[in-house]
């Protein structure tokens, strides 16, 4: 027999216990759904690098084992802009290396509004490492003391020297100063993003590999951010200090940019920074 029907349905109480239980879940998972999501763009920003530093390691094994150049580098600029025709990106030294694909220029979690750009893209290359044979580079670092004033000391390279692979591509930040610029030089006080989980940028190094560093351009604070000019070279035996990206554009007559000009650089003494006595 069937058993009878008491007509019984849910209570009030048992549907707002239940809508209560549901918000709940919600409340605690909503961080970890967004978390992962952003975890998964971080992984596809660093995938796109990936694709531009062999794009540029390409380029370096077609054309005397030099990376590309930047903005102020006629017709080995990587992006394009200073190039014949001038298109971004089309008319760049590595278009044809990225398989014409114009998708990756821009990370995805990157919404900067950029009035006037013709291409949104978050990326720029480094001045120093403009033109370089990556044989001449052996390494760089950078000054950092959390508890001082300066946290990121751009003259003072004696202690609390921290190491860093040369950056060849960066993940500008878009506030110090790629909104409203249309360049493709990482130089002078370019910063490098957070926008990764709030705290990390991704870089493209010159040995081609990829990863993420936590260097925060803000607060916006005279040495106390990240920077272009935080940071020193190593050339064979002599630190270059980054505030010689200047000097690389402008070194000879002709102001023909920064291209191939690493070795002819003055040591970081010249800029002031010290360096501990070997």
């Amino acid at each position: 027999m069937r058993p009878m029907d008491d007509g019984r349905g849910f209570t009030l109480i048992e549907v707002l216990v239940v809508v209560a239980i549901i918000a709940l879940l919600v409340a605690v998972l909503m961080p970890s759904f967004a978390r992962a999501r952003e975890q998964s763009r971080m992984v596809m920003c660093q995938s796109q690098l990936h694709q531009f530093s062999i794009a540029f390691l390409a380029y370096a094994s077609a054309n005397k084992g030099r990376t590309p150049g930047i903005s102020e580098d006629r017709n080995a600029d990587w992006l394009g802009g200073a190039n014949r025709g001038g298109r971004q990106p089309e008319d760049g030294t590595i278009y044809k290396y990225l398989g014409a694909n114009k998708n990756i220029f821009c990370c995805p979690t990157d919404e900067t509004l950029r009035p006037g750009n013709t291409l949104r893209y978050s990326y720029t290359g480094s001045t120093l490492m403009s033109g370089v044979d990556p044989n001449w580079v052996r390494g760089a670092h950078y000054q950092h003391e959390p508890k001082s004033v300066s946290n990121y000391s751009t003259s003072d390279h004696r202690t609390n020297m921290r190491p860093l692979r040369p950056m060849m591509i960066i993940e500008e930040d878009p506030d110090w100063y790629l909104v409203g610029v249309t360049n493709s030089a990482w130089d002078n006080d370019d910063g490098v993003t957070t926008r990764h989980l709030k705290k990390f940028g991704n870089i493209g190094f010159l040995d081609g590999s990829v990863g993420s560093v936590n260097l925060p351009a803000t607060p916006h604070t005279n040495g106390k951010y990240f920077s272009n000019n935080a940071m020193c070279v190593r050339v064979k035996d002599m630190w270059i200090s980054g505030k010689s990206w200047e000097d690389m554009l402008w070194s000879d007559a002709t102001k023909s940019g920064a291209y191939g000009k690493l070795t002819i650089q003055k040591p970081a003494s010249a800029k002031g920074v010290t360096h501990a006595t070997p």
